[in-house]
This record gives structure tokens, C-alpha cells and sequence, in this order.
């Protein structure tokens, strides 16, 4: 997540609302991550899948962000299981 939220925040003040997609099939230098990437709100409404549409409207940008890992190569519309909106932690608790 130390990656996700920096990207994830800098994406929606650039660009709005939208969600980061995480390519976890390819890896360009080894133990350097994988692609990351943000697709806007209109070009997942363009996707005309409501449960991927409702996350994206709903999320709140402060608090949470929308993500997707996936191997992108097999992709297909329909497929929102990996489509997760996160709630971000910022302190634990002390037990």
C-alpha cells in the first residue's frame, strides 16, 4: 500500500476520479514492482459495467482508493471480482 496511496492520490488530483490498475503479470526489473497504471472515471464508464461505475462514483478520495490487479492480457468485460475499493489505514490502533 506504500505505493498504491502516493499514486493513487497524485492520479485523482491530476486527473479525478478513477482507478489504479496493477499489471501482475509483468515485472520489467526484477524485484522493482509491477506496472501500474490509472484509468479515469470516464473510461471505466465507458466499460458500461454498474459495479466497477458504483465504486468509482462512491469512493472517497480522502479515505479510500479503487484498485485492480490483473493480468491484463486476458482481461474481459464482465470480470469486477478484482476490482477492490480500499479503505485506507492511516495509524493502528495501540493494543
Amino acid at each position: 500500500m506504500c505505493v498504491l496511496r502516493p499514486a493513487a492520490r497524485a492520479q485523482h488530483q491530476e486527473l479525478g476520479r478513477g482507478a489504479l490498475v496493477v499489471d501482475t503479470t509483468s515485472q520489467p526489473l526484477p524485484d522493482a514492482g509491477h506496472p501500474i497504471f490509472y484509468l479515469t472515471q470516464d473510461a471505466l464508464d465507458a466499460l458500461d459495467e454498474p459495479d466497477i461505475q458504483r465504486m468509482v462514483h462512491r469512493y472517497n478520495p480522502r479515505r479510500e482508493m479503487v484498485n485492480r490487479f490483473t493480468d491484463i492480457r486476458s482481461y474481459h468485460p464482465g470480470e469486477v471480482s478484482d476490482f477492490l475499493r480500499t479503505q485506507i489505514i492511516l495509524s493502528l490502533p495501540t493494543w
